[in-house]
């Protein structure tokens, strides 16, 4: 058979020193070859190193074999693609797919487009927990932090461009200086942190003044925000005509006020309140 010119009939694969580094079957090549260019040059020296005598050397993904200061011969990646018929053809696609990837640019990550909700919605059966840390206790003493984890499904939105929303999940942390009950009790401002399903909906930023009590008709205590004669702000998505000002949540524990005094009380004090219902409004 003839290539590059060169009579190559009765052939066979030939392998370089045995110093060298076998990096694909039957083939060797120098140690201090890149895995992908030693392969190329083992592919080369196969079927034309042993009449040329080659000496081989890296050029990006390209290998040259020196002939004995008779110049250089290339073999490219597409020179090897056409012995394909004379290796695996796994092999061969392995070698040209690499070597083309590591020469491209990679690929930008892709982005996300939010879409601004107008409008108002509205969220029910909303769950989570408020954590207490340290937990809370009738004398308190220690500076405690407040993490509030909440989901709301059943949402429904009004003179919306968002004609969906399937849910939510509102986060906020607060501080006090002491992890003592009664400071269930002391109104301060908070601002929740609110996340859409689906998640191209911008999030939400709810700000209110301050929280009061509320309770259940079954008697489980909970609270309501914002606390009378309290404000509120929006900020994002379903911020109204008026910033939010409308605005308004609440949230139902599963316990009563007795339940909640006697955690308190305990050795390990009140660890955390768990929310069962509740509704928040955005408008």
């Amino acid at each position: 058979m003839f290539v590059d010119g060169h009579d190559h009939r009765g052939s066979r694969e030939h392998r370089l020193p045995a110093r060298g580094n076998r990096l694909l079957k039957g083939f060797e090549v120098p140690i201090d070859m890149f895995s992908l260019d030693a392969a190329t040059a083992g592919l080369h020296h196969a079927f034309f190193g042993k009449r040329h005598n080659c000496r081989y050397r890296q050029t990006g993904c390209e290998v040259a074999c020196r002939l004995n200061n008779q110049g250089e011969q290339s073999m490219s990646m597409m020179r090897t693609l056409r012995l394909s018929l004379l290796v695996p053809l796994g092999v061969v696609a392995t070698l040209a797919t690499a070597c083309s990837s590591s020469s491209s640019p990679s690929a930008a990550p892709p982005t996300t487009t939010f879409t601004l909700a107008s409008g108002e919605v509205t969220c029910s059966n909303i769950t989570g927990a408020l954590t207490f840390s340290p937990p809370l206790t009738t004398k308190g003493g220690n500076a405690e932090s407040t993490v509030i984890a909440l989901t709301a499904a059943g949402c429904s939105t009004k003179g919306s461009n968002v004609p969906t929303v399937t849910g939510a999940a509102e986060s906020t942390t607060i501080s006090s200086a002491t992890n003592s009950c009664t400071g269930l009790l002391t109104s301060r401002a908070l601002t929740i942190h609110i996340a859409w399903t689906p998640s191209t909906i911008r999030p939400s930023v709810l700000t209110f003044s301050g929280y009061g009590g509320t309770s259940s008709s079954s008697g489980d205590v909970g609270f309501a925000l914002p606390s009378h004669g309290g404000t509120a702000k929006v900020t994002g998505s379903f911020s109204g005509t008026d910033h939010g000002a409308g605005s308004t949540a609440t949230a139902i524990s599963s316990q009563t006020g007795t339940q909640l005094l006697a955690a308190c009380g305990s050795s390990a004090g009140l660890t955390s309140i768990q929310v069962s219902s509740g509704t928040v409004t955005l408008k």
